[in-house]
C-alpha cells in the first residue's frame, strides 16, 4: 500500500515538473476533453510599439463626375463641328433652325436672268426643285371641262415683254385656239426672250423655268 502512494507521487512529481517545463517555455496547455493536453502557440500580438502603426486602408480614388465627362464630350464635339455642343434639345433646334433661310424667294437674282433662253437648255441651267419653289399661287375657279395647252414659244409670239398672260388673253389674241377651253396647261418648247407673267392651271416643270430664267413669273391657279 505504501509502495502504491510513493508510486503516485512519483508520477505527481514527475507529471508536474513536465507541465513546467512548458510553461517556462512560453507554451500554454489547454485540456482536452480526454484528458490530454495540447500545446497552442501564442497569438501574435497587433504592434503598440513605439515607431510601429497599424496599417492604413487605402482610399480608391473617386469617380469622375459627370460634369466632366460632358465636357470632355463637347470638347470632342466642338473639335470636329467647329462649334460647342449644346445640352439642351431647343438649343440644338433654334441651331439648326439658324440654317433654314426665313424666305423662300419666288424670283431668281437680277443677275441670273437671262435674255433669252432655249427649253432645250433649262435643265443644265435650274434644278427642277428650285423651279418648283419659284412658281407662285393664286386662288381662283378650276374647271376640267375643257382642257387645253399652249406653247412657251406661242405666247412669246402673241405677247410683249412685262404683260400678264392669261387664259382669256389667249383666247383673244392666240389665232385658232380652242374658246371652249376651261383649263390650261403651258408646255415648253421653242425660246424665249420675254419677261412675261403667266397664270395658268398648270406648268411643266420646264415651261417654269423658261419663264423665270427671262425674268417672269410663273402663277399656278388653285381651286377656292
Amino acid at each position: 500500500m505504501i509502495t502504491a502512494v510513493i508510486v503516485l507521487l512519483v508520477i505527481a512529481l514527475a507529471l508536474g515538473g513536465y507541465i513546467a517545463f512548458d510553461i517556462l517555455h512560453g507554451k500554454n496547455h489547454v485540456p482536452r476533453a480526454d484528458n490530454q493536453s495540447v500545446a497552442t502557440e501564442p497569438q501574435p500580438k497587433a504592434a503598440t510599439a513605439v515607431g510601429e502603426t497599424a496599417p492604413q486602408s487605402v482610399e480608391q480614388p473617386a469617380p469622375k463626375a459627370r460634369s466632366h465627362a460632358k465636357e470632355e464630350e463637347n470638347k470632342i464635339a466642338q473639335n470636329i463641328s467647329g462649334k460647342p455642343e449644346t445640352a439642351a434639345a431647343d438649343q440644338r433646334g433654334d441651331a439648326v433652325a439658324e440654317t433654314k433661310p426665313a424666305v423662300e424667294c419666288k424670283q431668281i437674282p437680277p443677275s441670273e436672268v437671262r435674255t433669252e433662253v432655249a427649253a432645250t437648255d433649262v435643265d443644265s441651267i435650274m434644278s427642277d426643285e428650285v423651279a418648283e419653289s419659284l412658281i407662285e399661287k393664286s386662288v381662283g375657279t378650276i374647271d376640267k371641262t375643257k382642257q387645253g395647252i399652249v406653247n412657251i414659244d406661242t405666247l412669246s409670239q402673241y405677247f410683249e415683254s412685262g404683260e400678264m398672260v392669261t387664259l382669256d388673253e389667249i383666247k383673244k389674241r392666240v389665232k385658232g385656239f380652242n374658246q371652249r377651253t376651261t383649263y390650261i396647261k403651258v408646255l415648253a418648247r421653242g425660246t424665249l426672250s420675254k419677261a412675261l407673267t403667266v397664270e395658268a392651271d398648270n406648268f411643266s416643270i420646264q415651261a417654269v423655268k423658261m419663264i423665270v430664267l427671262t425674268g417672269g413669273k410663273a402663277i399656278k391657279k388653285q381651286s377656292k
